[in-house]
């Protein structure tokens, strides 16, 4: 009580001092955040954010671009000035409703786990974000290429709402519009 308390009386300015930090993206997107454990394991120092272009949104420069993101959002950047970007990028045909980050690591090929889309056509597709780090392009058909597989869709309109199981890491559950939700057995 007396912390609380002793915390109330400080001015304004003392109190913003020792808040967290806060950054600001410049993006019109669904996200989600790296799992605590990944990070850990893969040896990345700052939490990692990935951010998918939203459905049915413009941006203020009313682009009609589609792109997933990874960001580094408390990295600092090079001046005050300076709008954050990107770590990593890539362009895509369809837009995001959902996103999810899983911690499935596929036998081990997968150090950052799996980012799952829920997109605007109905499918659904995942994604290595481990790859998208190193450069890999969705364009590509090589080893590099970030995208794992893209699972048709067995709702009838654009994938609203996915997870991935706490309890075990290899299945996805999807849903649409409708209240249709299809679990996904097993990914890998």
């Amino acid at each position: 009580v007396e912390a609380l308390h002793s915390t109330k009386d400080q001015d304004k300015s003392q109190r913003c001092k020792t808040m967290p930090p806060f950054a600001a993206l410049p993006r019109t997107a669904v996200h989600a955040w790296c799992p605590a454990n990944l990070q850990r394991q893969s040896g990345t120092a700052e939490p990692l954010l990935v951010t998918g272009t939203v459905s049915g949104a413009l941006d203020d420069s009313f682009s009609t671009d589609s792109q997933l993101e990874l960001w580094a959002p408390f990295s600092t950047p090079s001046s005050a000035e300076t709008p954050r970007t990107p770590i990593a990028s890539v362009q895509l045909n369809a837009r995001f409703n959902r996103l999810a980050w899983g911690t499935h690591s596929h036998s081990g090929h997968t150090p950052l786990g799996v980012v799952a889309a829920g997109l605007d056509d109905g499918g659904v597709s995942l994604w290595d974000p481990a790859k998208l780090l190193r450069g890999g392009h969705a364009s590509s058909a090589t080893s590099s290429d970030p995208l794992i597989a893209r699972l048709e869709s067995p709702h009838r309109g654009p994938v609203r709402g996915l997870d991935f199981s706490p309890a075990q890491s290899n299945l996805l559950a999807t849903g649409a519009t409708n209240g249709e939700v299809s679990p996904r057995l097993s990914l890998f």
